[in-house]
C-alpha cells in the first residue's frame, strides 16, 4: 500500500473514532432545568435508578432519559363542582389544591403511575 493510502486510512479511521466520541458524549448528558427533578432510566437495560437528581447537567449511560417531575407545587383546579348538603340544597364549588412529590419517594411514585402524566391523572380522578 502507497503512503498516501495509509494516510487516507488511518486519517478516515482516526476520524470515524473522534465522531464516535462525540456522539456517545452527546447521548451521555441530559439537563434537568430548575423546577424538576428527576430519576434516570436507561433505555438500553430498561434500568431505573435508585438516587433522586436535581437541577443540573448529569451523566449517565449513553441514551438515558430522565423521568421528570416538578420540584415545586403545581395547581389543580376544579371549577363549577356540584354537590348536594345534608338539607339537599345544591352546592357549586370552584376547588384548587397544590401537590409535589417528594424527592424521597419519586422512585416509587414512577413504579406506581410510570410518569408526570399518570400521576397527574390520579390525582385529578381523586379531585373529582
Amino acid at each position: 500500500m502507497s503512503e498516501k493510502k495509509v494516510v487516507y486510512v488511518v486519517g478516515f479511521i482516526v476520524l470515524a473514532i473522534i465522531i464516535m466520541i462525540i456522539a456517545l458524549v452527546a447521548t451521555s448528558l441530559k439537563k434537568l432545568a430548575s423546577d424538576e427533578i428527576g430519576i434516570k432510566y436507561d433505555t438500553v437495560q430498561k434500568k431505573l435508578d435508585d438516587s433522586t437528581e436535581r437541577e443540573g447537567l448529569h451523566t449517565g449511560p449513553p441514551g438515558f432519559e430522565f423521568i421528570k417531575f416538578p420540584s415545586v407545587y403545581k395547581s389543580l383546579s376544579f371549577n363549577d363542582l356540584e354537590c348536594l348538603n345534608k338539607d339537599g340544597v345544591k352546592i357549586v364549588l370552584d376547588v384548587t389544591y397544590q401537590y409535589k412529590v417528594r424527592s424521597a419517594k419519586l422512585r416509587e411514585v414512577i413504579l406506581d403511575f410510570r410518569d408526570k402524566d399518570g400521576y397527574t391523572k390520579v390525582l385529578r380522578y381523586a379531585g373529582i
